[in-house]
């Protein structure tokens, strides 16, 4: 699970400087989020919870972001 999180941390870290203002920091929060908890095993239910909730939330919204630039086409 670590290195799905890394990988998805690092894919994250790229959409940075694609995505606008709002966008970013909702995905700089959750880079936040699993630089600080890289090591699941430690860590309660609740807080790998969180981050898998995050990462749904953010795709939505790229999803989202994606489906409203092919509408203005």
């Amino acid at each position: 699970m670590e290195a799905e999180l890394a990988q998805c941390s690092a894919v994250l870290e790229s959409l940075l400087n694609k995505v606008g203002r709002n966008e970013g920091r909702s995905i700089s929060k959750l880079v936040q989020l699993i630089s600080d908890n890289k090591n699941l095993t430690d860590q309660p239910k609740d807080v790998v919870w969180n981050i898998f909730k995050e990462l749904t939330r953010v795709r939505e919204t790229l999803r989202n972001l994606q489906k409203d630039k092919q509408w203005e086409k």
